[in-house]
């Protein structure tokens, strides 16, 4: 048994492709192959159909649940040992949406190690799907998810930052489509939404930010809205509105973010939209993997976090 090739058969069978595999664990795809091949021949079955599409065999499918129980022993015997050898130190990897790294990690990155000095963070920053992905194949001890990525069966969740939606309007475009000054919002004064097809609208590409955007236009009646970019990227939507470029959906904390960096141009005014429901961010593990002192540290220190973010 060769932990290294069942780390490797693991990557294949959740890639279904030995090219982006081989990419994702810095090896050649010929090596990658070699190691697949040593597993068949050694357990004397085929572990991949080949065609007409890459997928796992009957054969290959039990040993994918085995090798995932066979990884999970040895990190659970690695811990143990690290924890009777390092007594208070080690180390401990978390994964976070990469908006939330700019964000959040320069206020817990100072105060970890402060408090922990003893104990390496590894950060990986991603998608929630992709997180959920690594936390579930053991890459990740711990990874904060927005909740409907968290709803599986494997994880133990713990509540973490609960966030809101709202509507970002530079001043210039506040001021040149509803005839509005940011005093006028702090009055209590809201936008005539009736002009709203006019407003350059900057899209966030996916997810349930952009479903929010939808439903919001829909609700003000604009079926046809003008939009200027569609992007997946949080800090080229932030950009080009703080540039007064156009308005666009996010979250409130991320507005807050950007407004705090901002030295030039116009100013952000957030409208709350409180009547669309953003999904909360979880600190999540995997239940079944035994968690050494870092992590457990780890843990307790982001719950604390979460009262002061």
């Amino acid at each position: 048994m060769n932990l290294i090739s069942f780390r490797y058969f693991l990557a294949a069978s959740e890639k279904m492709n030995f090219t982006h595999a081989a990419k994702s664990l810095h090896i050649t795809q010929q090596s990658l192959s070699e190691h697949i091949k040593r597993l068949e021949e050694e357990y004397r079955v085929k572990l991949f159909d080949r065609s007409p599409a890459l997928r796992l065999t009957d054969a290959g499918q039990q040993l994918r649940r085995y090798a995932l129980e066979a990884l999970d022993l040895d990190h659970r015997i690695a811990n143990m040992m690290s924890d009777i050898a390092e007594e208070k130190k080690g180390s401990v990897s978390l994964g976070m949406r990469a908006f939330y790294g700019r964000i959040l990690l320069p206020e817990l990155i100072p105060r970890f190690n402060q408090q922990h000095p003893g104990i390496q963070l590894h950060v990986s920053l991603g998608r929630s799907q992709e997180l959920a992905g690594q936390l579930l194949a053991g890459q990740l001890d711990v990874a904060l998810l927005i909740s409907p990525y968290a709803e599986n069966g494997n994880f133990t969740n713990a509540p973490f930052l609960s966030e809101r939606y709202c509507l970002v309007i530079p001043e210039n475009l506040l001021k040149q489509h509803f005839n509005l000054t940011e005093a006028d919002i702090a009055k209590g004064k809201t936008p005539d939404w009736n002009s709203l097809e006019k407003v350059p609208f900057i899209f966030y590409k996916s997810g349930a930010t952009r479903e929010c955007t939808e439903r919001f236009l829909l609700s003000c009646g604009c079926r046809h809205p003008n939009i200027l970019i569609e992007t997946g990227n949080t800090e080229i939507q932030m950009i080009l509105c703080a540039s007064g470029c156009g308005i666009t959906v996010t979250y409130d904390r991320l507005w807050r973010y950007y407004e705090k960096k901002r030295q030039d141009g116009p100013h952000l005014i957030s409208l709350p939209l409180t009547s669309f429901t953003a999904n909360g961010t979880v600190i999540s593990y995997l239940t079944r993997r035994s968690l050494n002192q870092a992590a457990q540290t780890l843990l307790s220190f982001l719950q604390e976090a979460a009262a002061y973010l």
